[in-house]
């Protein structure tokens, strides 16, 4: 049997469980030896992958989309589905590309 620590009546209290299997040893981690392991080990622990970039949800339930540009924050709404959310935020970004081209934005680089 294995000790747990459980909250009762918000007070946390330890007792015996057989849920917990016991361990002998502790398992031990293999020490990782590149970059690119430690970048792909992150990469399957991120809670947002990639492609959702600036896509989180709200608390009503809907995502939110949003995206910076030139040290400019844009919130572009909320949607129902994160995919939804995904081509709003490609489609401004698309926007500010043209913009670009034509001349018609000014980038600020200042520090």
């Amino acid at each position: 049997m294995s000790k747990v620590l459980v909250m009762e009546n918000g007070v946390p209290k330890i007792v015996e469980s057989e849920l917990v299997p016991e361990l002998d040893e502790p398992e031990l981690l293999d020490p990782v030896s590149s970059k690119q392991e430690i970048l792909e080990i992150r990469k399957k622990y991120r809670k947002n992958p990639k492609e959702y970039r600036g896509v989180s949800k709200a608390p009503s339930g809907k995502f939110q989309a949003r995206f910076r540009w030139n040290k400019l924050d844009f919130y572009l709404g909320s949607y129902v589905t994160k995919d939804d959310a995904k081509r709003s935020i490609a489609a401004g970004k698309k926007v500010i590309q043209k913009l670009k081209e034509n001349n018609l934005l000014i980038e600020v680089n200042s520090k």
